[in-house]
């Protein structure tokens, strides 16, 4: 009868321990084998082949993070992987990085972003494309007489395509002293997540505010077709206006007069903007922003409560359009953040390579990551961006800053 795995391993033991002239004496910490017997469990064989961590009757298999230059990586998974990158180490199976690292950066992506903390509807693994239908003529209630039959109503309906992946990737260069020290100082592990974070979140509410539509770039709310543009109807200069709160409840006013659910009204505007609200006063020369009805700003100064409503800004907002001989004007958007939607079709991967070279003027000049001792990451994700209803978004243009 063939031995089990038990008992392989004792006798391995009893026949090393015999050697060293110490029966009984617990082995030293090794690399396992990868030799299991025919009656061995699945969670055993997988526990074996993977390396991991197991102590069996007085033996220790080691963990291969205990392995890595000698030192056990521990703590948070970015450091982890951090410090074998900084060493040199294939630790996490080629230069992938770990899903954790990604996953990091996601999240803080999401944080940072305009647009993703308005609430926007995420749908994930679109494939080639996604078609989503729209009711283009209501259906409609009669008031029937006693006796009377019900007159048919159907509503019709319309299929757009609506969402379709686009490719998303960033390269940024990290220097190796940097990495090195990610390895046990927190607060430098928080600055390369935050660098890798902001450079796709600023790319997200690029593409979803303002982006053009051509070539792979989404189509964003200020290029969309079917959005309300109020500018002439509120009035605004021929050569632009300041906004205040009388032009922004008349956005909020245009949003409900087309029907809006307003389940996730929001706005998004300019950091110049939000300074404005800042320093308009009443009468009495007192400020707005004291009655907190009025502005509410957060604590990083990027979100908070308009009339009620949450805000969130963007600098991805241009401030450079044009209104008559200001060519200095930007846009306020009111929208109603439940008929956005954003398509997701890969999360965020990340590559990593000491050997590559980058550009920063589109290849006339390129940089050598390996010469000036940097790292260099390759940020990817597949999205795309659209409103199921684009009158749901109110724009007003010709805004000064």
């Amino acid at each position: 009868m063939a031995e089990t795995a038990l008992e392989v391993l004792e006798g391995i033991r009893r026949e090393l321990a015999a050697q060293r002239g110490a029966p009984g004496t617990a082995l030293e910490p090794r690399s396992p084998s990868r030799m299991v017997g025919p009656h061995a469990s699945k969670e055993f064989v997988e526990q074996v082949a993977a390396m991991a961590s197991h102590d069996m009757k007085g033996m220790h298999v080691q963990d291969p993070s205990e392995r890595v230059t000698g030192a056990k990586v521990g703590g948070r998974g970015l450091a982890a992987t951090m410090k074998a990158l900084a060493e040199g180490t294939d630790s996490a199976g080629g230069y992938l990085v770990a899903n954790q690292l990604a996953d990091e950066v996601l999240t803080a992506a999401r944080a940072r972003s305009a647009v993703v903390q308005l609430g926007p509807r995420v749908v994930d693994g679109i494939g080639r494309q996604l078609d989503l239908t729209r009711v283009s003529t209501g259906a409609t209630a009669y008031w029937p007489n006693e006796n009377a039959p019900i007159p048919i109503s159907e509503p019709s309906f319309s299929q757009d395509v609506v969402l379709r992946p686009r490719d998303l990737s960033a390269l940024v260069p990290v220097s190796n002293r940097l990495l090195r020290d990610a390895a046990d100082v927190p607060d430098a592990e928080d600055v390369i997540v935050q660098d890798l974070s902001e450079v796709i979140a600023l790319a997200w509410d690029l593409a979803c505010l303002a982006g053009s539509g051509s070539g792979n770039v989404p189509t964003g709310i200020l290029s969309m077709s079917g959005t309300q543009n109020v500018t002439t109807a509120l009035g605004i200069a021929a050569d632009g206006d300041f906004f205040d709160d009388d032009l922004a409840r008349a956005m909020v006013g245009a949003l409900r007069n087309v029907n809006s659910a307003m389940l996730r009204p929001g706005w998004v505007f300019h950091s110049k903007i939000l300074n404005q609200l800042e320093s308009l006063k009443d009468n009495e020369g007192r400020p707005f922003s004291l009655n907190p009805a009025f502005l509410e700003i957060g604590d990083t100064g990027w979100t908070g409560k308009f009339l009620g409503y949450p805000f969130a800004v963007s600098n991805q907002l241009p401030t450079n359009e044009t209104r008559g001989a200001s060519n200095d004007t930007t846009s306020v958007i009111f929208a109603d953040w439940s008929e956005s939607w954003i398509g997701v079709n890969r999360d965020l991967t990340l590559d990593v390579s000491r050997e590559a070279a980058y550009t920063t003027d589109g290849g006339t000049t390129w940089v050598s990551a390996f010469q000036n001792r940097q790292t260099l990451f390759r940020c990817e994700q597949t999205m795309d961006f659209t409103m199921r209803r684009p009158n749901n978004a109110v724009i007003l243009r010709g805004l000064k800053t």
